[in-house]
Formats: C-alpha cells, structure tokens, sequence
C-alpha cells in the first residue's frame, strides 16, 4: 500500500494531464491512506492484545502454582495443628476415662468413707495424679489455640499491647515454679539465675510476655535432650543493662545447625527431623513466629544462638526497658 501510494503522488504531481484526473487518484490515494491507517491500527491493537494474553497466562501459572503450593501447605498445617491439639485431648480423655474406672464406681463408698484408709489413699493419689496431667493437657491445648489466633492478629496487623506496669521477676519465678513442679525429674533439672533482685518492675504487656516465656521454656523441653544421654539442663537467667532486661532460656540439648538459625521465627518454621537428630518435629512452627513478632511490637528482640548440633541453644527475649 506504501508503495502504491507513492507512486499515485508521482502520478497526480507528474504524470497526470488533467484536473479530472488528479482528483480521482487523490480520491484513491486518500482511500489507501484510510485503509493504511485502520489497517496499522489492527495490527499494533492485535499486539498489544497477544502481548496481554501473554502477561495474563504468565500471571494465571503463578496464580495455579501458588495455589496449588498454598492447598499443599493448608493440608501440612491441618494436619501437623491435628496432631498437635489431638495429644492433649487424648491425655484429657485418658485421665477421664481412668476416673470412671476408679474413682466414679466407688464414688459412693468413697463420700461415705466406707473405703479403708489404704484404698482412699490410693483413690486419692490417682485423682491427684490425673488432675495434674488434665491441668498439663489443658494448658498444652490452650497455648496451641492461643498460638493460632494470635498468628491471625498478626497476620491482620491487629496486635494491641495493654501496657501496664508489673514485677517482671515475680512472673518468671512462678512461671519457673510451676515448670519445674510438673517436669523435673532424674531426666532433666532447671537453673535459676537472677541478678534484678527480689523485685523489678518494668513496662509491658504481662499477658504477652507470659506466653513468650512459656513458649520458650516448652521449646527448652522439646528439643532440651540431650544427645549424650547426659541430664538435661535448662538455665532460666534474668539479667539488666542499662536500657533492656534480658530473660534467657537455655538448654545442653540437641543444638540448631547454623543455617536453619536465621529461619527460626518464620510462620509454621520447624526444625527438620533429619538434621536436629529427632523422630519427628515438634510443635506447629507458630510458637517462635508469635514470639517473636510480640517482641517485635514491644519494640524488643528474640535473639537465638548455638554452636551447632549437639551443643545446645540459648533463645533470649529482650525487652527495652520503657520510662515514664
């Protein structure tokens, strides 16, 4: 068509010999410009449209792939918070069903104090004994759901801190107390360091601090064995500088590798079975997550070190101390 044109201008300036006829080839020329124009305009939308179907179908395979990785992920996390919340119902059910065995069919004998001295002692024990394991299930299960709503708050970004004032050693003792009342035994023995004093009050959310703790102390737990078939340790260590506090658990157990360090505190992270030397991993990977993004909101850190497997791991809250 460009060619054709060119040729009607030659034509229409030099060759033609009347009027009549230079009109008819403008008439022609300004037809094939038309076309040539509509013409250009299809072929450059008919790109622009390929070149938009093919960012489009690019996006779309993201879009399955993520998909398909998110559906595989949701049936690892159904599965995995499954496992984690059936192990205390289980325990609960367990104890239950042991009482309606002992206790519930002597139940009459036992409010009438028929039973002889020896039976009721024996009774008594054993409801003692569930009780404590119902309180252990029921605490197990209540951190595991506190665990998943706090990860939707902060997935949301809707994390509030009640500020208040408390006794930031008062907490860690009970809390220190009651761990070691239920765990320690010829396996595993706690320390307690504290150089704070008998008191020492800063400024933070207590409830949030509380669960940090507790999720540090079980994790000390779950991966505090040692490989050696030593005692287990745990050192519970509070210490003050001049502008943050430090509460430090540390265990002689089975360590971290050096790389999987900077993963820890991703969301549903958890050591692979393989490199940390245990059957299977324990927890849902939402404990270090929460933690550690409540010390992010406290404006603290969650600073985790070890030497590498088989030696051990320390995982420190830091919390900056705040002022009036």
């Amino acid at each position: 068509i460009t060619i054709i044109s060119v040729l009607l201008i030659i034509d229409i300036l030099v060759l033609s010999n009347n009027t009549a006829e230079q009109v008819i080839k403008l008439v022609i020329f300004i037809f094939l410009t038309i076309i040539s124009i509509i013409l250009l305009r299809s072929i450059i939308t008919g790109v622009e449209q390929k070149e938009e179907l093919f960012e489009l179908n690019k996006e779309l395979l993201q879009s399955r792939e993520e998909y398909i990785s998110l559906a595989g992920e949701q049936k690892d996390i159904i599965d995995i918070m499954g496992h984690e919340i059936k192990t205390p119902l289980s325990a609960i059910i367990q104890e239950i069903n042991l009482q309606k065995n002992i206790s519930i069919p002597n139940q009459k004998d036992i409010t009438n104090l028929i039973l002889s001295k020896n039976d009721m002692q024996k009774i008594l024990l054993q409801v003692f004994e569930s009780l404590d394991t119902i309180d252990r299930a029921v605490d197990h299960a209540s951190s595991l759901v506190n665990n998943m709503i706090e990860t939707a708050r902060i997935d949301k970004e809707k994390v509030v801190l009640n500020l208040a004032r408390f006794d930031i050693v008062s907490l860690v003792r009970n809390i220190f107390d009651k761990i070691t009342k239920f765990e320690e035994s010829k396996d595993v023995s706690f320390v307690w360091r504290n150089n704070l004093g008998d008191e020492f009050y800063i400024q933070a959310h207590k409830t949030r601090i509380k669960e940090s703790i507790e999720s540090l102390l079980v994790n000390a737990l779950s991966y505090g064995k040692n490989l050696n078939n030593n005692k287990s340790i745990i050192k519970l260590t509070l210490l003050k500088d001049s502008s943050y506090i430090d509460i430090s658990i540390e265990d002689n157990g089975i360590g971290i590798d050096q790389k999987n360090i900077p993963k820890l505190g991703e969301k549903f992270m958890r050591i692979d079975s393989k490199t940390a030397n245990v059957s299977r991993p324990g927890g849902t990977g939402l404990g270090l997550f929460v933690v550690k993004n409540i010390m992010k909101y406290h404006k603290g850190n969650l600073i985790i070190k070890s030497e590498g497997l088989g030696k051990g791991s320390t995982f420190t809250l830091r919390i900056p101390l705040k002022t009036n």
